[in-house]
């Protein structure tokens, strides 16, 4: 029933009430039981009463003898949404992590996303990596193409984890969701999550992704009609964006140009703008 709640002071004195109540709780806690309540937390910004919940319930996780259904899964990850890095909110990680290993049934791809999505203010960590191990597997597993907002809430649920092997394998198994998906992605809802895979990519597994978003993303122009961009033409590291109606090229080190890229320099050369010109920069 918290889960309109804001941060209040009246909100930390319940949280701190709650938190003696679930130490004090002899029952086994049912999987839809900590599903709800941590479900319940997805407004409840950082506080020492918030902590103090996390800390008490992470230990009725563990002692949970059930399986958690895929909702279950799925409602609790995603209350973690606007809880900070903390060493109370990585008990939980690591509680949870089992339980998706553990969950019979498939993961859609709405509870893929949501699960996801919970993980956007947690730091890379042992318990954070546990999580993402537990979830590739579920992500391959996974028969659904998933939706343009699946697809939104999962790279922003990542876009602060940090890199790590664990981080690369949710990216590698989310490639095909992506490319299979009928639904075209809006760049503009996606700008911010692709500029930064973008600056990150250095292996397959992250230009996987990051061609797969692209070759999906589309813009909706002012008749309603959807234009795709283009970027088959583009040399190794650029993206093709839009602002404002105009059309933009970025790359990670190099910025980004009004002008089009149209073929890939030579070795060690460089395209940059300045004041509207292009000029061609090689470091010897």
């Amino acid at each position: 029933g918290l889960q309109r709640c804001a941060d209040s002071s009246e909100l930390r004195t319940v949280l701190a009430a709650m938190a003696s109540k679930i130490v004090e709780c002899s029952q086994q806690l049912k999987g839809q039981e900590i599903g709800n309540a941590l479900y319940g937390l997805q407004r409840c910004t950082d506080s020492p009463e918030l902590r103090a919940l996390l800390a008490a319930i992470a230990p009725k996780i563990n002692q949970c003898s059930e399986a958690f259904k895929q909702q279950e899964i799925s409602s609790a990850f995603y209350g973690l949404q606007r809880c900070a890095d903390s060493t109370e909110l990585r008990s939980v990680l690591a509680a949870l992590a089992p339980k998706i290993i553990q969950c019979p049934e498939t993961l859609t791809g709405q509870a893929i996303g949501n699960a996801l999505y919970g993980l956007q203010r947690c730091a890379d960590s042992t318990e954070l990596r546990a999580v993402l191990a537990a979830m590739a597997p579920k992500i391959v597993e996974c028969s659904d193409s998933f939706k343009a907002k699946e697809v939104d809430m999962a790279l922003r649920g990542l876009r602060s984890c940090g890199d790590s092997p664990e981080l690369r394998a949710i990216f590698t198994a989310l490639v095909p969701k992506i490319t299979d998906g009928s639904e075209p992605l809006n760049q503009r809802r996606l700008h911010g999550e692709l500029a930064a895979l973008q600056q990150r990519v250095d292996s397959p597994d992250l230009q996987g992704i990051v061609a797969a978003l692209q070759s999906k993303i589309t813009e909706t122009g002012g008749c309603g009609r959807d234009r795709r961009i283009s970027v088959e033409n583009l040399p190794p590291g650029w993206s093709v964006h839009t602002h404002e109606g105009k059309t933009f090229y970025y790359h990670a080190d190099h910025g980004s140009q009004w002008k089009p890229i149209t073929e890939s320099l030579p070795d060690g050369w460089s395209a940059h703008t300045d004041k509207g010109k292009t000029y061609y920069h090689h470091p010897q």
